[in-house]
């Protein structure tokens, strides 16, 4: 994971991703669809099978005139149908009991004359965009409780702030973006979908947010959500802001798409972890922006990439390397928890902020095969700029650890403890290291034994190596059983 200050609008944090199978469109009904959107296809001459009402725009851009469709009518709940006791504000948690059978799927198809733009909210059961037809949801709300898919060259424009496009479908339904370019520059996207997925059309990014657009993933209910991610990139697919918001687990997974996905979920602004976990599995997350992480939430992911600012009021596991890294980059630990599979790095002025007694940074290296012995030639750098490290506890598990001139000062309370379980010694490196203010020092030092290794002293196969001086401000707590090479260096005190 980097994290980096960039206004690149796909700097990005390296998370995992993941699956969906062959994907539903209309009224629930279950028909195949091809993930890419690349393929010949033409607009049907009448209504598709699975779906109750097509658009022909024959008379103007209205929805909710009854002659822009075919057969003529209205397909939402909107001011006819729905009962008079009830605000369209509240449709989201509307339970619609019998009513629900009054819930449309339609279908919207054609670069025609007149595309529909909403002039009121509006809700159907599913909706399939195509053909090279848009539709603008304008300032209103539009809530489907079932399959929302946009493809061949069909997409959405969201441009208002007001705008509010709501996918309430659960573990029956999912959201496709398969389709054009989609306008997303403003309003959100409520995702209340088993899957939401992206890919690309002929190598056109279906989904590129950018501006204020938002997206918040609300989970579904006895289930986990799935984000599947095709074409991922600076120039590709990309969020802008996402909130993870959920009452399950928001899961991006790379192993199950049948090799169609990205490794990786692009992310321009900033992330939001609200409530529930968001799982990474076999891929990358990148981000633009900020990263936030409420106490009540969690975030696990594999190698990340953030550029910009992370301040944590969560725990946070990161399942392989992460950097700080760039102008400005600042990862701030607070109180919490943060666990590194990998390697971790401060790069290019990133810095690295520990100022409370009960945070705790645990670079642990990733594990060989067995999991019996993790961080052999893995490594905990300092090469940014000079890390704030007052207090709370850094452990070192991997091999080899490095301070570039004035980038690893610590002071006050900081702790830092190396936990070695690999079968390599740990190697201890500082530039320009004094006990002098700004100078690469150690706040207090405890150097652990290595069940993994029996290297006796003067064996050339220690459990410490020392390549250059060590100073330590605070106390120095040598385990009994740990043996050493200082190389002719040698430890200092303040």
């Amino acid at each position: 994971m980097r994290i980096r200050t960039s206004n690149l609008v796909t700097a990005l944090i390296a998370l995992g991703l993941f699956l969906v199978g062959g994907c539903r469109i209309g009224g629930g009904a279950n028909r195949a669809r091809s993930f890419k959107g690349d393929v010949a296809f033409s607009c049907p001459t009448e209504l598709p099978e699975d779906f109750d009402r097509m658009w022909t725009g024959a008379v103007s851009t209205d929805w909710n005139n009854p002659n822009n469709w075919t057969p003529a009518g209205i397909p939402s709940l909107y001011d006819t149908d729905l009962d008079d006791d009830v605000d369209v504000d509240d449709w989201a948690d509307y339970d619609f009991g019998n009513q629900a059978d009054d819930l449309e799927s339609v279908y919207i198809c054609g670069a025609l004359n007149h595309l529909p733009v909403l002039t009121t909210p509006v809700a159907v059961l599913g909706i399939s965009i195509e053909g090279g037809a848009t539709l603008d949801l304008s300032d209103q709300q539009m809530w489907a409780w079932g399959d929302f898919v946009t493809g061949h060259d069909g997409k959405i424009t969201m441009s208002d702030a007001a705008a509010e496009l709501s996918l309430l479908g659960g573990v029956s339904a999912e959201a496709l973006f398969y389709g054009g370019a989609s306008e997303l520059s403003a309003g959100t996207i409520h995702v209340g979908t088993f899957k939401f997925s992206v890919s690309s059309q002929s190598g056109v990014p279906s989904f590129s947010a950018n501006g204020s657009h938002r997206v918040i993933f609300e989970g579904v209910a006895g289930d986990e959500q799935l984000i599947y991610f095709g074409d991922s990139g600076v120039a590709g697919n990309h969020f802008n802001e996402v909130e993870i918001n959920s009452v399950s687990n928001v899961v991006i997974d790379a192993l199950n798409c049948g090799g169609l996905c990205t490794e990786r979920l692009d992310i321009a602004g900033d992330l939001f972890v609200s409530a529930g976990t968001l799982v990474g599995e076999a891929a990358s997350l990148y981000l633009g922006g900020d990263l936030s992480v409420a106490g009540a939430a969690n975030f696990e992911v594999l190698s990340s990439t953030i550029y910009g600012t992370a301040i944590l009021s969560g725990n946070v596991t990161v399942n392989g390397s992460l950097a700080v890294e760039g102008p400005g980059a600042l990862l701030t630990v607070g109180a919490n928890t943060l666990i590194v599979n990998g390697s971790f790095s401060t790069q290019a002025s990133g810095v690295l902020d520990m100022t409370h007694a009960s945070g705790i940074v645990r670079v642990l290296g990733s594990a060989d095969a067995a999991a019996t012995v993790r961080g052999n030639g893995e490594s905990a750098s300092f090469e940014g700029g000079a890390s704030i490290l007052s207090a709370g506890t850094l452990e070192i598990g991997v091999q080899n650890f490095f301070a570039s001139a004035g980038a690893f000062s610590a002071s006050g309370t900081h702790l830092t403890s190396f936990v070695g379980q690999g079968t390599q010694g740990q190697q201890l490196q500082l530039e320009s290291p004094s006990a002098s203010v700004g100078a690469n020092h150690f706040g207090i030092l405890t150097l652990g034994a290595n069940a993994n290794r029996t290297g006796d002293e003067g064996s050339g196969d220690e459990d410490y190596a020392l390549f250059s001086d060590v100073y330590v401000l605070g106390a120095l707590n040598p385990h009994a059983d740990a043996t050493f090479d200082t190389n002719d260096e040698q430890f200092g005190f303040h």
